[in-house]
């Protein structure tokens, strides 16, 4: 008799793309999707973790949209970039690509949050 998994009382069915990451109760995780390549859902997006995060609707944006943009985007433009925000930066862009699934918002460097500004106004 294989009755299979049951999941506990109270659970909800969540589908991929509302899958995130709550840890201690406190959500500031969640998984790269394209939909994060439209700033007005990044915007939107972004209010879920203002209060988990401490940080304004706009940076929360700003930190979805370069990590998806770096997720999908080709080394070539990476390097582009890198002429622009300059040669430490080509380890900022790196790190956030290989960072971006899932997207960790918060607790970034000052470097990181002026490549976030950057790519908002840039990409």
């Amino acid at each position: 008799m294989n009755e299979g998994v049951k999941a506990p009382k109270g659970c909800l069915k969540l589908e991929k793309e509302e899958m995130m990451c709550v840890e201690g109760g406190k959500l500031d995780t969640v998984a790269v999707s394209r939909n994060f390549l439209n700033k007005d859902v990044c915007m939107n997006v972004a209010k879920t973790f203002m209060r988990d995060t401490g940080l304004s609707q706009l940076r929360i944006a700003k930190e979805l949209y370069a990590h998806t943009v770096l997720y999908y985007s080709s080394g070539y433009v990476n390097q582009t970039w890198v002429r622009y925000l300059g040669p430490f930066a080509s380890l900022e862009l790196d790190y956030i690509q290989s960072h971006s699934n899932p997207i960790n918002i918060g607790n970034d460097s000052a470097l990181r949050v002026a490549i976030y500004d950057y790519l908002w106004n840039n990409a």
